[in-house]
């Protein structure tokens, strides 16, 4: 639980100062913080959820899931952002 909760203070400024560069960065970063809002607000009822009907350890599985899911698709979306054209500074 430590690791997870280190895991999400780091993982939402990341996101937010990732999201704010380019182009459209305003709509990037309403889109960034209401999806990690969302899950703020759904995660913990969920896992609860889970872990009253099976147990604790059960209920963290989806996580490790999560967690798999991000490190096979990261390779994918970083060869992305170094391809995609870097735009131009009025």
């Amino acid at each position: 639980m430590v690791l997870w909760s280190v895991g999400v203070s780091r993982g939402f400024p990341l996101g937010m100062s990732a999201a704010a560069e380019g182009r459209n960065d305003g709509a990037r970063v309403s889109a960034e913080a209401g999806l990690g809002y969302v899950a703020n607000l759904i995660s913990p009822p969920l896992i609860g959820f889970l872990a009253a009907s099976f147990d604790i350890l059960t209920a963290l599985w989806p996580l490790v899931g999560l967690f798999a899911l991000s490190a096979v698709l990261a390779p994918a979306f970083l060869a992305r952002q170094r391809t995609a054209p870097v735009p131009a500074v009025p």
